[in-house]
């Protein structure tokens, strides 16, 4: 059985903002890996990552960056600017024994970018792929941190301690 309904409209909801806020954390810790270098470098997670020039954490952000970070991206550009949440969502309910399987369909194609394109496999859902993306960022995070500590033993780390994150000035 298939349902939509405000439940299941929250759900996505939901995956969205958790999308939106994984998305800020990598540019947070972009930031953070940014001061193991004397100039100022980029406070995005994608244009640090695209500095060829910078090694040490860059490149651990670089491999997670092909791992599973433009993956993430895709879903979150897929649901914030090309297929809002609340368009055609349905939560499927399967029974398995005595109880039931809540399963909330994802596109494996998110870059279609309309909802009349997407194709779907039971392999890729909602609740399993927000699991995924927290064990990726968890080792992400440590990751990182091992290699701001080895710099750190070595003081190497922070190399810039002033204009950490000087971006310039806003103007109305």
């Amino acid at each position: 059985m298939s349902i939509s309904n405000p439940i299941t409209h929250q759900i996505y909801w939901d995956f969205e903002a958790y999308l939106m806020a994984l998305s800020s954390a990598l540019d947070l810790m972009a930031r953070v890996v940014g001061i193991s270098f004397p100039d100022q470098t980029p406070v995005s997670f994608n244009k640090l990552c695209a500095k060829k020039q910078l090694q040490g954490p860059v490149d651990t952000l670089r491999k997670a960056k092909e791992r599973w970070v433009n993956r993430l991206k895709d879903y979150r550009d897929c649901f914030v600017h090309y297929t809002p949440a609340d368009n055609r969502v349905f939560a499927d309910v399967i029974p398995h024994g005595s109880e039931s399987i809540l399963r909330c369909k994802l596109p494996t194609n998110p870059n279609i970018r309309t909802v009349e394109g997407f194709k779907y496999s039971k392999k890729v859902e909602v609740l399993t792929y927000g699991a995924t993306l927290y064990r990726q960022f968890s080792a992400l995070d440590k990751a990182v941190a091992k290699d701001i500590m080895k710099l750190y033993k070595k003081n190497e780390f922070p190399k810039r301690t002033k204009s950490l994150f000087f971006i310039g000035q806003r103007t109305r």
